[in-house]
């Protein structure tokens, strides 16, 4: 593979080579995978065993882990504050073995692999989570919810006369982390037959017999992955079904399993229940880091009408409630002092010194100390503050 990224039109300036780094860890593989195929020989043959001379498989090197774990992070965020915006649910789960997606794109080895085009990793489009999902409720499990439901939720099947659409929005799942690729092998033993078999039926070379030679074939598949599902509703009606909706998904991913080869055990999913990637601790984080952003916003907003005056308390403030204990407050009295002496001295308008003396009185210890002559000294020049 080394060799033949070599022969690669790239440029080789050292101005420009020092933004391509095509063995590093991060490389985007499913680039190399779908437009940089390395598994040609000098005629522009593929071998589909061995094509490098050493017995290796030509996607060998694909083998590891993928993508890059900030891009990650950073989408799973935009992910999840959507969902948190469109009041949706999510829903992250494990792999229990292999998983295999994509198979039926197009590739040179004719065994294609899904890949986001800028995460760098596999992923399991909508459409297959839908059809899933469509396939437990109707099949496995068509007692979770009424016929009027599955309609609002999935709309009409194909063949219907009626069309409606669903009210349910599915996103793609993404991994949540970076995700281990392997290869695994699959051994037809009737290549020809399934070759060609509806082509040439009764023929000798195109009937499923003993005498036809076993063909391993290899292609790529996911070996370890966490992925995040999520989705969100049209309406209010459908809303509230999607709490029952999310533990049907996990049923389903747990059951059935998604992608390709699942009757073989491919596929098989677990919820993530605890631990940084359960989806209700990842919400439970977005929705937080969102309120904060909001109270911020709102505090920025109310300072820029505030008086400089204003500002001087509103800071004394925030500084009272950090402190951690009385100890630290004590230490802020002679500030205290100095701003009260200061709106009595320059005159503040009434509100400023209202909100000063209420703000001490709530947040501090300045007017609670033990001598009393020092207690009834500061007391009365609250009593001034609020006149």
């Amino acid at each position: 593979m080394a060799e033949y990224l070599q022969q690669l039109p790239l440029y080789h300036a050292s101005e420009h080579a020092r933004h391509i780094n095509l063995f590093g860890k991060e490389i985007n593989k499913g680039l190399l995978f779908d437009r940089w195929f390395g598994g040609y020989d000098t005629k522009w043959k593929v071998d589909k065993l061995s094509n490098n001379g050493a017995g290796k498989h030509p996607l060998s090197w694909l083998e590891g882990e993928c993508g890059n774990q900030a891009s990650l992070e950073r989408f799973r965020i935009k992910q999840l504050s959507l969902i948190n915006q469109l009041d949706g649910s999510a829903l992250s789960a494990t792999l229990d073995w292999h998983m295999v997606t994509g198979t039926g794109e197009a590739h040179p080895l004719e065994n294609g692999f899904l890949w986001h085009h800028n995460l760098a990793t596999p992923y399991l489009p909508a459409s297959s989570i839908k059809g899933m999902l469509r396939t437990w409720l109707t099949i496995w499990a068509p007692k979770t919810f009424t016929k009027e439901e599955l309609l609002l939720l999935l709309g009409n099947e194909r063949e219907s006369d009626t069309s409606q659409i669903g009210n349910l929005i599915l996103f793609d799942a993404t991994p949540l982390n970076c995700p281990e690729l392997t290869l695994d092998i699959m051994t037809p033993h009737c290549g020809d037959w399934y070759q060609q078999g509806a082509t040439s039926p009764g023929k000798p070379n195109a009937v499923p017999a003993d005498w036809q030679s076993p063909t391993p074939i290899s292609f790529l598949a996911v070996k370890k992955a966490n992925f995040l599902f999520s989705m969100a509703a049209r309406d209010d009606k459908t809303r509230a079904l999607l709490p029952r909706v999310n533990e049907a998904l996990a049923e389903a991913l747990s059951v059935l399993g998604i992608g390709a080869k699942t009757a073989v055990g491919y596929g098989l999913m677990q919820p993530i229940r605890e631990g940084q990637f359960a989806a209700k601790n990842m919400l439970r984080d977005i929705k937080q880091q969102v309120n904060e952003r909001k109270e911020k916003r709102r505090n920025e907003i109310k300072r820029q009408s505030m008086s400089v005056n204003r500002l001087k308390v509103d800071d004394l403030e925030k500084c009272l409630q950090a402190c951690i204990d009385n100890k630290a407050k004590e230490n802020l009295n002679k500030g205290i002092a100095a701003l009260v002496h200061c709106a009595l001295d320059e005159n503040w308008v009434s509100d400023e010194r209202l909100a000063l003396s209420q703000m001490i009185k709530v947040h501090s210890l300045w007017h609670k100390v033990k001598k009393k002559e020092k207690a009834k000294e500061r007391k009365a020049l609250l009593l001034q503050l609020e006149e």
